[in-house]
């Protein structure tokens, strides 16, 4: 017997599910998830599913990334710096995203853009990357074309990031002084 409504006959195909599953779903689950952002997604075997759910997420962090560094600096997007470098182990595993001021060197935080399915250098990930950047309303991208190392923060683990120069940094935000206390959700 099918198990999904696209496999019981030819006139529902899989995107006619999801758009009947966003519109009859989504307003179930939004009382559910008040606050939250959200995608319906269609079932999926396990593997599919969550290779569905990581692609999903991708451009997702970035723009999230953007309205929190907005947010938290108190400073709109067009004053941020994005720098963007291909990380290698044996091959290019990800690229990871800086994100820092303009009008300066210092990383304040970062986006790991894993490598998934098919991708792989000839993929045109960074073409995709910068456009998401760009709707996020960053006007500066730095793209640097060489291989950095697959290296991580030898004390506390965390991922290192490109900075202007080319080399491999760790994120920090600023300090700030007096600044109002504000809950992000």
């Amino acid at each position: 017997m099918p198990l999904f409504r696209w496999n019981e006959s030819k006139s529902c195909t899989r995107e006619t599910a999801l758009k009947e599953w966003v519109k009859q779903g989504g307003p179930c689950l939004e009382p559910l998830l008040t606050g939250c952002a959200f995608q319906t997604l269609l079932a999926d075997s396990y593997h599919a599913a969550c290779r569905t759910a990581d692609m999903a997420s991708r451009p997702y962090s970035l723009h999230a990334s953007v309205a929190f560094l907005q947010t938290t600096l108190g400073q709109p997007a067009e004053a941020l710096r994005a720098v963007i470098g291909g990380f290698h182990d044996k091959r290019l595993e990800e690229y990871r995203i800086a994100f820092g001021p303009r009008d300066g060197n210092t990383v304040f935080h970062g986006v790991i853009w894993p490598l998934l399915g098919a991708e792989d250098e000839t993929s045109d990930v960074v073409g995709e990357i910068e456009s998401l950047l760009r709707e996020s309303g960053i006007k500066e991208i730095l793209v640097h074309g060489q291989q950095f190392p697959y290296e991580f923060c030898d004390d506390c683990g965390a991922p290192l990031y490109p900075n202007i120069e080319g080399d491999s940094v760790h994120a920090e935000m600023p300090e700030q002084n007096n600044a109002p206390s504000q809950t992000l959700h």
